[in-house]
């Protein structure tokens, strides 16, 4: 880019181009001090040919300034040329260039497109090999062409990135040349491109990654079913062997042994009740444990008949939080509660006595439970240790509060109260 001024050999300006005045617009006012016009015909005949070639500064930047004079002719023409322009032109070419080289080598697709109109400026190889298409034909198709959705809906992305500035990062399907659809993942972003900006879309295809998902996905579908199948058909045999118990139980005569059978039906009940809440739950590895030992309780205050001749005699209090337990821990807790119960509706109310059964579950922190049994029956005898006894439902006790990491508490009073402090179990692969 240049401007072009004519001044006399004695300093006096007498023209200058519309690019000079709008360049230095502060300096035609006062030409005699303008570095331009102190050109005089002495600088210029000294190079010997009538032509002179000088660098000026003006403002933090230099310009290179021609000047030729003839003989018979007192004016000076200068041309001033501002190669800054040209500079920063070939810089810009420059660095498009090296650009694109990168667009062209990287494995990932990208595609640049013109925030306004939406067309493609720029396609690498990678992107068309992606989507089938030639480089060339890319560059004559829009956004709309290349990309599943609505225009509206694509012009409203791209408003997106231009206000926000940031970087969007989304799953979307591009159409390949043959009309399937291609599952990938973009990053689109706004970068400066020649003397303007567009907006960069890089595509990497993960067709396969979301296939692989859809596949673990209907296998852990598949397994979830087969679980749910299991529980209940552990549920349905454990209820075949306490039905068979049951049966049995009736023909015999001793009360004891009707007793024992009825005991270890109960047991089995406990465990097969475990089971069927699973398989009604949607996590197949933890269940409510304070809606189970409602049902639990509820289900064995129901077996023992204890208010048939006196209706209301015995009632059940629940203070219950609902609490999450894997299997590994709610069996053995929920066998521990079925004895306690046991316990309580066999010798606590003798003699039709009145009174109340309540069950509580709570958080102890930091990471265990408190589980609480009591009622306000008779009570224990003073010399009974639960640790010393050859009652088989204590030791069944013992044994399992110590699988569960636990410790057993009775407080004697008004009644009795059993306090279970348990920690949750986690599942241990066995093979």
């Amino acid at each position: 880019q240049y401007y072009y001024l004519e001044t006399h050999v004695e300093g006096q300006v007498i023209a200058y181009d519309e690019g000079f005045q709008s360049q230095f617009p502060l300096l035609i006012k006062d030409f005699a001090s303008h570095p331009f016009t102190k050109f005089l015909r002495d600088d210029v005949m000294q190079s010997g040919s009538g032509v002179a070639i000088r660098r000026v500064k003006y403002r933090r930047k230099f310009y290179t300034q021609y000047a030729r004079l003839d003989a018979n002719d007192p004016v000076i023409k200068s041309y001033i040329f501002d190669f800054s322009v040209a500079n920063e032109i070939n810089a810009i070419r420059e660095s498009e260039e090296r650009y694109r080289a990168i667009v062209r080598q990287v494995s990932q697709g990208i595609l640049l497109v013109d925030p306004q109109s939406l067309t493609i400026i720029e396609a690498n190889q990678a992107y068309g090999n992606l989507v089938g298409y030639d480089c060339e034909n890319i560059a004559t198709m829009t956004l709309p062409d290349l990309i599943s959705g609505d225009r509206p809906i694509l012009t409203h992305l791209i408003e997106s990135v231009l206000e926000s500035r940031r970087e969007i990062c989304r799953e979307s399907l591009h159409r390949h040349q043959d009309g399937s659809l291609i599952e990938v993942e973009e990053e689109i972003s706004l970068i400066g491109y020649s003397t303007h900006k567009v907006i960069c879309f890089a595509v990497k295809d993960i067709s396969h990654r979301k296939q692989t998902e859809r596949d673990l996905q209907q296998s852990v579908k598949e397994k979830e079913i087969l679980l749910k199948e299991i529980h209940h058909r552990v549920k349905n045999n454990l209820l075949v062997v306490s039905s068979l118990l049951d049966w049995r139980s009736e023909s015999l005569m001793d009360p004891a042994l009707q007793s024992i059978f009825a005991e270890s039906q109960r047991r089995i009940d406990t465990i097969a009740l475990i089971h069927e809440k699973l398989y009604g739950t949607k996590d197949l590895a933890q269940i409510d444990f304070g809606d189970y030992l409602e049902t639990l309780a509820v289900q064995i205050f129901e077996s023992f008949s204890v208010n048939e001749s006196n209706p209301n005699r015995i009632k059940l209090a629940f203070d219950l939080t609902p609490i999450y337990l894997n299997i590994e821990t709610a069996m053995p807790c929920g066998l521990i509660v079925n004895e306690l119960l046991l316990n309580t509706f066999k010798h606590a109310f003798p003699d039709q006595r009145r009174g109340i059964v309540h069950l509580m579950l709570k958080p102890q922190p930091p990471d265990s439970y408190l589980l609480i049994v009591e009622d306000d029956g008779v009570g224990f005898p003073d010399n009974f240790d639960h640790t010393e006894t050859d009652s088989l439902g204590w030791q069944l006790i013992n044994l399992l509060t110590t699988q569960l990491d636990g410790a057993i508490h009775i407080r004697r009073g008004n009644g009795a109260q059993i306090e279970l402090v348990f920690a949750r179990q986690d599942y241990h692969r066995r093979v």
